[in-house]
């Protein structure tokens, strides 16, 4: 993934990984190959444009696949609902609301996969 910081052009490419949000809906990405699966798969670029003051989320799996006492996935419909709520607020904010959820969702269930998440502005 590569963001042009000037014109707010991003070029990125799907391997395997949750789709990222941009603004309030998830970014249109082409199903994958999860990166390594194969050593001669090409993988497709694609483009977006990100205007001023959207916000570009990353997240990984182990926030979708987090586990709930009754063994239920946090799952990506519940995980999109949420950050697309989220999308207005500072970057910082967003991360502590997700990140907040999704611990409460789980409660005492032990933590099965790593969880990042990752929240930009953008503001040329």
């Amino acid at each position: 993934m590569a963001l042009d910081l000037q014109s707010g052009h991003l070029d990125y490419c799907n391997a395997g990984h949750e789709r990222p949000m941009l603004g309030d809906r998830p970014l249109p990405t082409m199903p994958t190959m999860p990166i390594g699966a194969f050593s001669d798969f090409s993988y497709q670029p694609q483009e977006a444009t990100i205007t001023a003051g959207e916000t570009l989320i990353l997240y990984t799996d182990g926030l979708t696949e987090a586990l709930n006492a009754q063994h239920q996935l946090f799952g990506r419909h519940r995980a999109i609902q949420l950050m697309a709520r989220c999308s207005g607020m500072a970057p910082r904010k967003i991360v502590d609301t997700v990140v907040g959820e999704v611990s409460q969702y789980a409660g005492e269930t032990k933590q099965s996969d790593d969880m990042t998440l990752l929240a930009i502005k953008y503001q040329p």
